[in-house]
C-alpha cells in the first residue's frame, strides 16, 4: 500500500517534509545516539501522509572522514558508508521518496541537508516552496538544515515533535529552535493544521549570485499592490546586476521592463525562456 493511498484529504503540493538524518547509529543504541531521538520517528511517518513529497537526509561518511576522533575530528565514527549504523530506521526508509546523502567526501563535513548535495534545485524543480523538517539532531544537522532553506528561499516549518537534541550544552537545543525562528523558520507541532497550511508566498522566485555562492528570493507575496510589487521587483533587479545561471529552474532576467509586472525566467525544465506575470505560478510541464 503506498503512504497515501488511504489519507483524506489528498496530499498537498508544493509542501514536502524532510526527515533529517534518522539513522541508526544516531537512534538509542547507535554509535552517536541522540537522547530520546526514536521519539521522533512516530510523528514523521504520521506526518509524511499528508504532503506531497519526503525527503531523507543520511549522513554517508568515507571510513576515515575528517569528523572522526581517528582523524582529529570531534565526534566517533558514525554513520560510515555501507555500514547498519549508517542505515535509514525501517519506520524512515518506508515513508521516504528522495534519500539525500551528504558528507560524503572524506577531507569534508556537512550538518546541512543542502550543503554540496544540490538539494535546493532539485525541491524547486518539483515545484517545492514550502518545506517541513523534523529529525536528529535540533542542535547540530537540524539547525544547519533550516537555516539553509530559508537562504536557499524556502519558506520552513519546523515541526517541534519531530526534533531532538545532543545537548552537549544543557539548553543547546532550545537555542537552536530559538535561532531557527529568529532566521524567518516557523515553529509548529506536527499534529497542527498550521504545518500544512497553504504557502503564505508565490513560487516564482529571484536567484541572486554574488559569484561565490547563490541563493534564491521570493519576488511577490500575493497580497502585494502593484506599486509595492514594481518596488520589488527594481530592489530585485538591481541585487541580481544581470548575473543568470541555469541551475536553477526560474531565474531572473533583467532586461524584461518591469512596467508591465513581467519577468522572462529561464526554465530548467524545458529550456526555454517563459514570460510570466508576476502573480502567476511557474508553467506546468508534462
Amino acid at each position: 500500500m503506498s503512504r497515501h493511498q488511504d489519507q483524506t484529504p489528498a496530499p498537498l503540493d508544493g509542501i514536502a517534509l524532510l526527515c533529517v538524518d534518522c539513522q541508526a547509529d544516531f537512534l538509542p543504541g547507535g554509535a552517536l545516539a541522540v537522547p530520546d531521538g526514536d521519539a521522533v520517528l512516530a510523528p514523521l511517518a504520521a506526518a509524511a501522509a499528508r504532503v506531497g513529497l519526503v525527503l531523507a537526509s543520511r549522513d554517508w561518511h568515507p571510513a576515515a572522514h575528517s569528523s572522526f576522533a581517528a582523524q582529529g575530528g570531534p565526534w566517533p565514527a558514525h554513520c560510515v558508508q555501507g555500514s547498519a549504523g549508517a542505515e535509514l530506521d525501517p519506520a524512515i526508509a518506508a515513508i521516504a521518496d528522495v534519500v539525500v546523502d551528504k558528507a560524503t567526501a572524506t577531507a569534508e563535513d556537512a550538518y546541512s541537508a543542502f550543503q554540496g548535495t544540490k538539494l535546493a534545485d532539485r525541491l524547486f524543480r518539483r515545484g517545492i516552496s514550502v518545506l517541513l523538517v523534523g529529525g536528529l539532531a535540533t542542535d547540530y544537522c537540524v539547525k544547519a538544515t533550516v537555516l539553509d532553506a530559508l537562504d536557499a528561499g524556502f519558506e520552513v516549518r519546523v515541526l517541534t515533535d519531530c526534533v531532538r537534541a545532543v545537548e552537549a550544552r544543557p539548553g543547546d537545543g532550545a537555542r537552536a529552535l530559538r535561532a531557527m525562528k529568529r532566521a524567518g523558520a516557523e515553529l509548529v507541532r506536527s499534529d497542527a493544521a498550521a504545518a500544512y497550511s497553504a504557502p503564505e508566498q508565490d513560487a516564482l522566485v529571484v536567484l541572486v549570485d554574488d559569484g561565490t555562492r547563490t541563493r534564491t528570493e521570493p519576488v511577490v507575496r500575493p497580497q502585494l499592490s502593484r506599486a509595492e510589487a514594481v518596488a520589488t521587483v527594481d530592489s530585485a533587479r538591481r541585487r541580481a546586476e544581470g548575473m543568470i545561471c541555469q541551475r536553477s529552474p526560474f531565474i531572473f532576467s533583467p532586461d524584461c521592463p518591469d512596467t508591465d509586472l513581467q519577468l522572462s525566467e529561464w526554465c530548467a525544465v524545458c529550456r526555454t525562456k517563459h514570460t510570466l506575470g508576476l502573480l502567476d505560478r511557474p508553467p506546468e510541464h508534462p
